[in-house]
């Protein structure tokens, strides 16, 4: 049996098994694998009740099942499109810093001309 399905037995009362926000129950339907190992899973979760959403990390462990989630409010399609970017280094990130630092509307024209930059490449 998959790590997934293991979350979503009756018997099972982990934290990823029900809404953080809402207390509702997630139902299997609702979990989307995002990444998976042999005994671990990446997933997102959208509340059918209250349409809030979490990344969590389902693993097996030598106890049983360990989750660890996340509430977010990013789509499943923001979460894929984050995940396939590359990671930022740590030139890009001082350059940020400083860009956010400045508080000024050349921020807005500085991300939109980098943005401009990757679409075209």
């Amino acid at each position: 049996m998959n790590v997934i399905a293991m979350m979503f037995e009756e018997q099972s009362n982990q934290f990823v098994s029900r809404c953080p926000l809402c207390n509702a129950g997630y139902r299997m339907g609702d979990a989307y694998t995002l990444e998976s190992s042999e005994d671990a899973s990446m997933i997102y979760i959208e509340c059918a009740r209250c349409k809030s959403s979490i990344v969590a990390i389902v693993a097996m462990s030598g106890v049983g099942i360990v989750s660890f989630g996340m509430v977010t409010d990013m789509t499943r399609e923001d979460v894929e499109r984050l995940r396939a970017t590359s990671s930022m280094n740590s030139n890009e990130l001082l350059e940020m810093i400083q860009l956010l630092q400045r508080k000024d509307r050349s921020v807005v024209r500085e991300l939109t001309h980098v943005r401009e930059r990757e679409d075209r490449a």
